[in-house]
């Protein structure tokens, strides 16, 4: 017998607004409207190097995908998605997500999904256009782990999360600091798989202090650096101009937390705990720089 299998591709941002809990998440995401579904809350994983290239200089970032596959653990595979689909990336901020792909599957454990890239182009504010090669590795496919399997089960749909990691499936090149000092990206699609089912979110709010005493006069901070640390693995998320951050769809486990912004004193790491199906919250005050 066949069961719903639906698959999402997701570029997770931050949302200026309240913080909701993920069951609402997760029924939201069942949505028929594909591409303008706007989530309660999201996060953008940003890796952030020592001179970051500003995204905000990207107007578009258009991608088509030829192919999906879903495959068992077995080695059986099956396509779900009927025709090639084109998308711009950069819609999918802030909590947007678009459905690429739904399709029945027979009951069982799928542990990977591989995604096949034909077109890949990039449009910057100033207008300027770049057709980017597309590598073998990704025009033939590029394979996503499922870990732990996706369980496709009777009389329900299981969700599938692909985040696109845009800051290390387009990197920049020329001159980095200003749009018109960009000479081109180079392509490599970085993907990760989410389970919706087993995820877990973590979200607050970041306040500047201004200069006075905590509590005082403390004002919501835009563009604070939010880090979550595993390991040796590490995600950022970036705040809104209402402070506001979140990182979607976490494995469980105890992570590192802390907070950086221009002009101001980093936060103390401080320890958080990440369940499946919960929303962690952790609020701070950064101390503006003398």
């Amino acid at each position: 017998m066949e069961r719903k299998f639906a698959l999402f591709v997701l570029l997770l941002g931050a949302l200026g607004c309240g913080l909701e809990k993920v069951p609402r998440f997760v029924k939201s995401l069942r949505s028929t409207d594909p591409y303008t579904l706007k989530l309660s809350s999201g996060n953008f994983r940003l890796t952030v190097t020592d001179a970051p290239f500003s995204y905000d200089l990207i107007r578009s970032a258009f991608l088509t995908i030829s192919k999906v596959e879903v495959r068992t653990a077995t080695g059986e595979s099956r396509s779900i998605l009927s025709s090639p689909k084109s998308f711009d990336l950069i819609p999918l901020r802030y909590g947007r997500v678009l459905v690429l792909a739904s399709d029945k599957l027979p009951a069982g454990s799928y542990s990977e999904v591989k995604l096949s890239f034909s077109t890949a182009t990039v449009v910057l504010t100033n207008g300027k256009r770049f057709e980017l090669r597309v590598p073998a590795g990704a025009s033939s496919g590029v394979t996503v782990p499922t870990r732990p399997a996706i369980t496709v089960t009777d009389d329900t749909t299981a969700d599938l999360l692909v985040d696109i990691d845009l800051s290390r499936t387009f990197l920049p090149l020329g001159d980095t600091s200003d749009v018109e000092g960009v000479t081109g990206f180079t392509f490599f699609p970085v993907l990760r798989s989410a389970d919706v089912a087993t995820c877990g979110a973590l979200g607050g709010q970041v306040f500047s202090n201004r200069g006075t005493i905590l509590g005082t006069d403390d004002v919501p901070l835009a563009g604070v650096i939010a880090e979550l640390t595993t390991g040796s693995q590490s995600i950022t998320a970036v705040s809104e101009e209402d402070g506001v951050f979140q990182f979607l769809c976490l494995p469980e486990g105890t992570y590192s937390l802390k907070y950086k912004a221009s002009g101001h004193r980093d936060s103390t790491p401080v320890s958080v705990e990440i369940r499946a199906d919960e929303l962690t919250t952790n609020s701070g005050t950064l101390i503006k720089d003398p």
